[in-house]
């Protein structure tokens, strides 16, 4: 009995996704406190118990209480897209699962890449920020076009289809 256990566990390397959420409480903008938070849906590839890859997504229209972590430029770049989006990437290993394999597919989904960089700037000076390790993220801010697919759906090599939920 224990034999056909082992069996089975050593034979298990299958690819998957899972989905979830994570949500970094609070912050503050301009000296005073946000009691929102950013709340991200997040979609994870593993092969067996190693995370290859990790995407946090979120609208960028739907964080009304850190709208102050904008430059004027980028509300502006986020008030004039139909579909403003933010999303936060980790790969384990570039050469198996490459970050260009989530913008490019977004590129091509009619998602252009805008310039967030003083939102980064405060995202990244957040506790949580350190505390969840998302320094070991990248974030990239896409404007989608009006009408999108819900959810978005990408694909990466050895696995099925995923869903980016926003």
């Amino acid at each position: 009995m224990i034999l056909c256990v082992l069996a089975s566990c050593s034979h298990t390397t299958a690819n998957m996704s899972k989905y979830g959420s994570f949500a970094l409480q609070g912050g503050i903008v301009g000296g005073r406190e946000i009691k929102d938070n950013l709340a991200f849906k997040q979609t994870s590839l593993y092969q067996e118990l190693n995370l290859l890859m990790d995407i946090m997504s979120l609208r960028l229209n739907d964080i009304a209480g850190f709208q102050g972590w904008m430059s004027e430029e980028e509300k502006k770049q986020v008030q004039a897209c139909s579909n403003p989006v933010l999303l936060l990437v980790y790969t384990l290993d570039e050469t198996r699962l490459r970050q260009s394999l989530v913008t490019t597919q977004m590129q091509d989904l009619g998602f252009k890449i805008i310039g967030f960089s003083h939102f980064r700037e405060n995202l990244v000076m957040h506790p949580g920020y350190v505390e969840n390790s998302l320094k070991m993220y990248k974030s990239y801010a896409f404007c989608g076009p009006k009408t999108i697919p819900s959810p978005l759906v990408l694909t990466f090599p050895g696995f099925e289809p995923v869903e980016i939920r926003l």
